[in-house]
């Protein structure tokens, strides 16, 4: 429709009121063509000279009368009244994803309300919290909104979002069952009592904190040793906020982390550290981790061995590497220095080490890191896998064409198995 028209008060009347039925009658027809739609994936409009409100909600209600079955739905946006949406369409939806993108969002979350008994996953991306916080308020009353059901909560925030001053405080828990909080850039949650009352059945906890929350939940007692049974998997990081960087003690910092749960097999913790040699002693107790991210700690390639040595049942280990006095770092090592350094570190036990995982490397040329890589991944024949942490495509061609260049080098290769020249090389997301 060309912009610079002058549209009629009339023709807007007459499309906005034969929209619902038209709507109606075209999913209607999808409906039938596709009887058994279990998912929906509805983009509402945003600019219009139309009521965006009315034509979205009609629009949304025809979808979800047409697809009776449909379990998961997906909300990218887009002004909706809930109120208006029959309250008994779409009865099965367990899985939702919206999108809180600007302040008309009221409806959005207010339908996800609706399906707050029946909910298994919650998948929110939101600009303001002033958004985000209606979840968890019944828009009828203001009472205390509870996912019953939800074992899967996750959110995202655009880069640098911040806490406002007034923020609504949770009454009572709205996870009583959550098992994964996945929370990207920022969580939410800010008070102490929500991780308190997730603690006893939280398995996956992946989250990102402002270094002033951080510091006021180990005040608090949040993250205290076992004090997450069940959690399996932890990646938890935080920044200062002027700075969106922190280096930390491991010896402090990384003892806290390992120790939230006497279950833990993955734990990622790239948060840069000060001290190498600290997370290695840090990590002695842990013989259970079978994943290990330690992108932020700078090792070199006895420390990286030591390190493996001691978790038998590693089977992803990401590091750093860095330069050393272990074998010759100023030019190209010589079969001698590779035999040597080999014969040096027999493994102590039996490795179960399959992907080794670099995420950033300090070495004079991209050469002198690809060899330091190949001879620490020749220690151990079960590594079959090394994945370089992409940075950009300058640097990722360099250091790709050096390691297959390094490949070439038999002598990598201990008694005829090839295991370096077939080793597979890939990258992977920053």
């Amino acid at each position: 429709m060309n912009r610079h028209r002058t549209i009629d008060p009339q023709e807007i009347a007459s499309v906005e009121s034969s929209f619902p039925l038209n709507a109606r009658r075209v999913c209607e027809l999808l409906g039938e063509a596709m009887p058994n739609i279990t998912s929906v994936i509805f983009s509402g409009m945003k600019y219009s000279v139309f009521s965006k409100q009315l034509l979205n909600t009609a629009l949304l209600s025809a979808l979800l009368r047409a697809a009776p079955s449909v379990q998961y739905l997906s909300i990218l946006g887009g002004n909706i009244s809930h109120t208006a949406i029959e309250s008994g369409l779409a009865p099965n939806v367990k899985h939702m994803h919206i999108e809180l993108t600007d302040q008309s969002n009221s409806g959005t979350t207010g339908l996800a309300v609706r399906y707050a008994e029946s909910l298994l996953t919650l998948t929110v991306r939101f600009l303001t919290y002033n958004s985000l916080d209606k979840l968890f308020k019944n828009p009828q009353d203001g009472s205390p909104v509870v996912y019953s059901k939800l074992h899967t909560f996750k959110s995202s925030s655009r880069n640098g979002w911040r806490y406002p001053e007034d923020t609504y405080t949770l009454l009572t828990n709205p996870f009583p069952e959550l098992r994964q909080l996945v929370c990207t850039n920022m969580c939410p949650f800010i008070t102490s009592s929500v991780f308190r009352w997730i603690q006893p059945t939280l398995e996956v906890m992946k989250v990102n904190l402002h270094d002033q929350t951080y510091t006021q939940f180990v005040n608090d007692g949040v993250f205290e040793a076992n004090s997450f049974p069940n959690l399996r998997h932890v990646n938890l990081s935080w920044n200062v906020i002027n700075t969106d960087i922190s280096i930390v003690n491991p010896s402090r910092e990384l003892t806290r982390v390992v120790s939230l749960s006497p279950v833990l097999e993955k734990v990622v913790f790239d948060t840069p550290a000060s001290c190498s040699s600290s997370a290695v002693d840090v990590l002695c107790g842990c013989k259970h981790l079978r994943e290990l991210s330690l992108g932020g700690t700078r090792l070199t390639i006895s420390q990286a061995i030591q390190l493996i040595n001691k978790f038998p049942k590693l089977h992803l280990l990401t590091l750093s590497l860095k330069t050393s006095n272990d074998v010759n770092e100023r030019g190209a090592v010589s079969d001698t220095e590779i035999k040597e350094f080999q014969d040096k570190n027999i493994p102590l036990v039996s490795s179960n080490l399959r992907t080794l995982g670099i995420s950033t490397f300090v070495f004079t040329t991209r050469q002198r890191a690809a060899q330091h890589m190949l001879l620490l991944a020749s220690i151990f024949e079960s590594v079959s896998c090394i994945q370089i942490r992409s940075l950009n495509e300058k640097r990722d061609k360099a250091i790709l064409a050096a390691l297959d260049a390094a490949k070439e080098h038999s002598s990598f290769d201990r008694d005829a198995k090839d295991q370096i020249q077939n080793i597979n090389v890939a990258l992977v997301g920053k």
